[in-house]
């Protein structure tokens, strides 16, 4: 019975005619099973992995893979031409889940050369729906993306995509950089209206305190866009008037 809906999964969500195709929902459904029986899940997952990532459809290398990733005792020790399929299939990813997936791929120790050069690649469309703590690779290459802004219009669009989303998870080290880039005119951070709002998320989210925010605030002269970040914030600390 845990054989069959396995495969009804795993072959379903490939084919454009059954109900299961593209389904979220088949997949974590596919995920809770192996939570209850795990043993007899990952024998027969990994087998159908192998299956997957011999056909030629993008669906079924794409499913074949992401699982391969999700469940690293699988993925870590597939055959050589799998691996290989894999590869080229993290090569190509382009939409708003890579860089969860480059993520995951980070964790292999077979495909991690792969997923470090794919990570040094991804824009911020890629970062879009990144939802677990970012590997340093993925977290140095936000970074980078947003210091490397030449004009307003990429400055807003990468601060709203993937830097302030990613921003809690910022070391000092990090802020640093970014801050000093806005200020020695290697990127035009500055002069974007998500500039303020980039500041405002680090004192609400950051990991590092108020306090060392406060210094690189003050080392790189940005008051005045600390104090149009806080201004904002200040209803949410006011005093209820007393009647």
């Amino acid at each position: 019975m845990i054989n069959g809906m396995i495969d009804e999964i795993t072959f379903g969500w490939p084919d454009p005619s059954h109900e299961f195709h593209h389904k979220i929902s088949a997949v974590n459904a596919l995920i809770a099973i192996t939570e209850i029986h795990r043993a007899q899940a990952l024998t027969r997952i990994r087998s159908n992995i192998l299956k997957l990532l011999k056909r030629t459809d993008p669906d079924s290398v794409h499913l074949g893979a992401y699982l391969a990733l999700r469940f690293p005792e699988i993925g870590s020790s597939i055959d050589k031409v799998s691996l290989a399929t894999l590869a080229t299939w993290l090569t190509h990813l382009d939409d708003e889940y890579t860089s969860n997936l480059v993520s995951l791929a980070l964790l292999n120790p077979l495909l991690r050369d792969q997923a470090a050069a794919k990570a040094a690649t991804l824009n911020a469309n890629h970062m879009v729906r990144q939802t677990t703590p970012p590997p340093a690779e993925i977290l140095a290459r936000a970074v980078a993306l947003y210091c490397q802004c030449s004009n307003w219009t990429e400055a807003n669009s990468v601060a709203r995509l993937c830097a302030i989303p990613l921003s809690v998870w910022m070391s000092k080290a990090q802020i640093d950089e970014i801050f000093r880039a806005a200020m020695s005119g290697g990127s035009d951070l500055r002069g974007s209206h998500e500039f303020p709002n980039f500041i405002r998320a680090l004192y609400t989210s950051s990991a590092i305190d108020n306090g060392e925010l406060e210094e690189l605030v003050t080392k790189y002269g940005l008051s005045e866009f600390r104090n149009i970040a806080l201004s904002s914030l200040a209803p949410l600390f006011a005093e209820p008037p007393s009647f």
